[in-house]
């Protein structure tokens, strides 16, 4: 089941920043079924990955029946998290109306991870900006299950694969140790993550 933090959908129309990858095709999907008003922001590094995504994308666009908008002017980046991060965020609040991502709950533990291994005990924000996160409780599971529920079609972003990443080692060496020894880590995080939004009123 897609969860929604209440009241981080606007009413009006927004945009929906979109990778190509099987989050972001879901939670459209989502949002289209729920006659929700919103065009597609795909934000294209450069590289050869981001040629099929963007193919996908303006495929998606079309069936969905929304505008998208991608930066005309594609300037090298370096190929670390950081910089695209950091390059996508500018470019996206470069714009005046809202705009979701399709950061989940696997963000959340992965992130919190991440936090904590620099020494930092913290959660990505719901807000930045005008950027709105409203899927930070949906489950990679419930995505998936979502995905193939629907017969979507998505493109695998290499670098989600790519360990010379950070994040992607956390993922795919770190987590999996952890819950070997602690299977139930994620729902300790998902708690304290519910236990914050309350105190912020989110919930």
């Amino acid at each position: 089941m897609i969860k929604v933090l209440p009241n981080l959908i606007p009413k009006t129309k927004f945009g929906l920043a979109f990778s190509g990858g099987v989050d972001s095709v879901v939670f459209s999907h989502f949002l289209k079924q729920g006659r929700k008003d919103f065009d597609l922001y795909f934000f294209n590094h450069g590289d050869d990955n981001d040629s099929e995504a963007l193919q996908l994308a303006r495929e998606w666009s079309k069936e969905l029946g929304v505008e998208l908008f991608t930066n005309t002017a594609i300037e090298p980046l370096e190929p670390s998290e950081g910089v695209w991060r950091e390059a996508r965020y500018k470019w996206l609040e470069s714009f005046d109306t809202p705009i979701l991502t399709g950061h989940n709950l696997e963000d959340i533990v992965s992130g919190y991870t991440m936090f904590w291994i620099k020494g930092q005990e913290k959660f990505i924000p719901v807000k930045r900006n005008n950027i709105l996160r409203p899927f930070l409780l949906t489950s990679k599971q419930d995505i998936l299950e979502y995905a193939r529920k629907y017969n979507l079609c998505w493109n695998e972003e290499e670098y989600n694969h790519d360990v010379s990443y950070a994040r992607v080692r956390v993922v795919k060496n770190i987590l999996p140790e952890i819950y070997k020894i602690n299977p139930g880590f994620d729902k300790i995080v998902k708690d304290r993550f519910e236990d914050k939004l309350k105190r912020e009123g989110w919930l």
